[in-house]
């Protein structure tokens, strides 16, 4: 990821609570790799590679309305979990909307 953007990212995350801003830790190379072979089999597209660099250094972002998808999903600490990138793209998909494509955020 470029360091401009890293740079950002992080001075956002200093201005906003954790309630206000979640940021995942890095997806290792072979969640990476994982993610992009389900992601060919299950949908029929490969991911941007800028999106991986994004994964690679945080997996999934939601800030102010921004929501970046998880390459896994994520528990939260009352017990339950995130949708990643696939689980969202096949609940839009099988809500009819968005069919054709698939959303990164």
């Amino acid at each position: 990821m470029q360091l401009s953007v890293e740079a950002r990212l992080l001075a956002v995350r200093t201005n906003l609570s954790e309630a206000e801003m979640y940021i995942g830790p890095q997806l290792e190379r072979a969640d990476i790799q994982a993610l992009q072979a389900a992601t060919l089999s299950t949908l029929g597209t490969a991911l941007p590679e800028s999106y991986l660099d994004f994964l690679s250094n945080h997996d999934g972002l939601v800030a102010e309305g921004v929501f970046l998808y998880s390459g896994i999903s994520r528990p939260y600490s009352d017990g339950g979990s995130c949708l990643a990138l696939i689980e969202m793209k096949l609940l839009a998909r099988d809500r009819g909307f968005m069919a054709g494509y698939v959303e990164h955020g």
